[in-house]
């Protein structure tokens, strides 16, 4: 197993072919928040999670902690889950030792340790050993000039319609903070109806984009030479 992408990642956990590790890390948290939700929703079922299912916090917890609750056994289910958030919260000095799991994980156990805003060193052990046992999947930010893309691809997968230029407007007023624009975007669709077109006219009445002071109107003003 090696560095997937989000896309086959989610269509492996569609078809229930899980790892026994998964390594979610880097600049993007939403991709990673994507990622732990579906695993933390799609492998057991609402009644197994009770017993089979356990959620860690780096800050809160010590590394052998970490490896005891890997090391169980499910009780009445095929797997049982164990999702580290978060873990960048563990001592820097501390975190490689958790190779003594993901060296020789459990089948039974799917262990997924999330890292926000940080990446493992690939010379560690700790990264080799999920490497070679597991499945890595590295949540890059999406670059600048990307993002109107991106905008439009999530619009649509939501079932409404937008323009490019409207996508550029949204990306210039909101930035590349994924989760900005889908909070931003879900507080819009609830005043529409599905299929839709997205205008600027109600991101400015809806999202509460300042309808005077914004880049498209400075760059009005400058073409006008209205100081």
């Amino acid at each position: 197993m090696s560095i997937k992408s989000l896309a086959d990642i989610q269509a492996d956990i569609q078809r229930r072919r899980f790892s026994p590790l998964y390594l979610l890390q880097g600049e993007e948290p939403y991709f990673i928040d994507q990622l732990t939700e579906l695993l933390e929703k799609s492998v057991l079922s609402e009644s197994e999670r009770s017993f089979n299912q356990t959620i860690l916090y780096g800050k809160d917890v010590s590394v052998e902690e970490v490896i005891a609750c890997a090391r169980r056994y499910p009780m009445m289910s095929e797997f049982q889950v164990v999702i580290l958030r978060e873990a960048q919260g563990i001592h820097a000095n501390k975190i490689d030792e958790l190779s003594t799991y993901t060296d020789s994980p459990l089948s039974s156990t799917i262990f997924v340790m999330a890292l926000k805003n940080k990446s493992l060193d690939k010379r560690k052990k700790l990264y080799k050993s999920f490497s070679s046992n597991g499945v890595i999947f590295q949540s890059d930010k999406i670059r600048d000039d990307k993002m109107p893309a991106w905008i439009g691809q999530y619009v649509r997968n939501q079932g409404f319609k937008i323009n490019d230029e409207t996508c550029f407007f949204l990306k210039e007023c909101l930035g590349n903070n994924l989760e900005r624009v889908v909070n931003e975007l879900s507080k819009l669709s609830i005043n529409l109806q599905p299929g839709s077109d997205i205008t600027r006219q109600q991101i400015e009445t809806f999202i509460g984009i300042n309808k005077d002071f914004n880049l498209f109107e400075l760059q009005n003003a400058i073409g006008r030479k209205d100081l």
